[in-house]
């Protein structure tokens, strides 16, 4: 992968949670789906209620999808 740009990492961070927010998902699922994107933790400065959400772009719609996918297996394999 290219080395990000704090920004562009915030917007990558903001577009997991809108998407966990529009789902009716915790705000965790944007934290652990963000760490699965980019192998780091979020920063912790954005970890909180008032950050504002952002809409998906057709990229990150595609890779959520393929994540909800291998969750689903995994659980299927694993258990829960």
């Amino acid at each position: 992968r290219q080395v990000l740009e704090p920004t562009c990492k915030q917007d990558i961070y903001r577009e997991l949670l809108g998407y966990a927010r529009a789902k009716g998902k915790k705000e965790g699922w944007a934290y652990y789906a963000y760490q699965a994107f980019l192998k780091e933790p979020p920063d912790r400065a954005w970890r909180s209620s008032s950050l504002q959400s952002k809409p998906l772009t057709p990229e990150m719609s595609s890779w959520i999808k393929g994540y909800n996918i291998r969750r689903a297996k995994s659980h299927a394999k694993y258990g829960t």
